[in-house]
């Protein structure tokens, strides 16, 4: 591995350092970060860090949360490192992904399924681990995944444009007569009829 030397050692730093989720549905967290004045085809080792929570709970085939004492709150720090070639501009763009820590020995009973309900990541920060130079990101970074109240993975899957159409009374909100029930999120089922003396 060819190194640094001084004069660049002495000018090198971070450009950008940033963090997103690596997509809507994903626990996993990149790290995103340009660093400059590296020189010329040098490699240079990265490592990205955090702090994370991640709830862990076991779901029946209904997709319900049956008892509260099938939850487990790991915490733990995370990282991730690689190692990436400045080429001939002696700059690096890259990331790195970070990811949720495990459900260690929380398991689930015969009938029940783990699922990863909520993660969040603190205290993020990209190391170049080659001349010691680091950049935090700020910002806590949480993501749902399983809503227990519904029963539903998160983001929900879109409703259909026939379920769209409906009146929000049908879809949303507490039910107000009789004839209707709250099902996964909504209210659905018969409006209530007219009283007397109404248009």
């Amino acid at each position: 591995m060819l190194g640094v030397g001084p004069a660049f050692a002495a000018s090198l730093h971070f450009i950008s350092a940033s963090a997103s989720f690596a997509s809507a549905s994903s626990p996993n967290l990149n790290v995103n970060f340009k660093e400059a004045s590296l020189g010329d085809t040098v490699t240079i080792n990265y490592t990205a860090s955090a702090d994370a929570t991640a709830t862990y709970a076991c779901i029946n085939g209904g997709n319900n949360h049956p008892q509260a004492a099938n939850k487990a709150t790991v915490n733990g720090p995370v990282s991730s490192s690689g190692a990436f070639s400045s080429g001939k501009n002696g700059s690096i763009t890259a990331s790195l992904t970070l990811t949720p820590p495990s459900a260690g020995s929380f398991s689930c009973p015969n009938g029940q399924r783990l699922v990863l309900a909520d993660v969040s990541y603190t205290n993020v920060a990209i190391t170049d681990t080659t001349n010691n130079v680091s950049r935090s990101i700020a910002g806590t970074f949480s993501k749902t995944l399983f809503n227990f109240w519904t029963g539903r993975t998160v983001p929900e899957r879109p409703r259909s444009a026939a379920a769209a159409a409906l009146p929000s009374v049908q879809r949303q909100g507490r039910p107000t007569t009789g004839g209707a029930r709250a099902v996964a999120g909504r209210t659905e089922g018969r409006l209530a009829p007219e009283g007397p003396g109404s248009a």
